[in-house]
């Protein structure tokens, strides 16, 4: 629905709302006329295919669909430590008595 739609190009509010075309100007998006194109002319059937594929979503026989919870979690957790070890501080590092291990010090 367009639910979806516009909290992907716009975003959520303080209460977890997605932000809608009118609520543009009020919020600090910027460029906003590509978030607006995008909502307006991305493929969201491809979208939902490549949700559906990833099992983010299952949909029933009468088309209704619905989080697959666990699944959304597990991702988000992914993405997370995948940011996370971006961080070189918290980056593991190789002992000296072990390296170099294929070009790793």
């Amino acid at each position: 629905g367009s639910d979806g739609k516009d909290g992907f190009s716009f975003g959520v509010d303080q209460d977890w709302k997605p932000i809608t075309r009118t609520g543009v100007d009020g919020a600090s998006l910027y460029p906003k006329e590509n978030r607006i194109k995008f909502r307006d002319q991305g493929n969201w059937d491809h979208f939902q295919r490549l949700i559906l594929n990833a099992k983010l979503m299952t949909q029933d026989r009468w088309g209704r669909l619905k989080v697959n919870e666990k699944r959304v979690a597990a991702l988000l957790a992914l993405t997370a430590v995948h940011d996370i070890m971006k961080m070189e501080m918290l980056l593991p590092e190789l002992q000296g008595d072990h390296g170099p291990f294929h070009g790793y010090n």
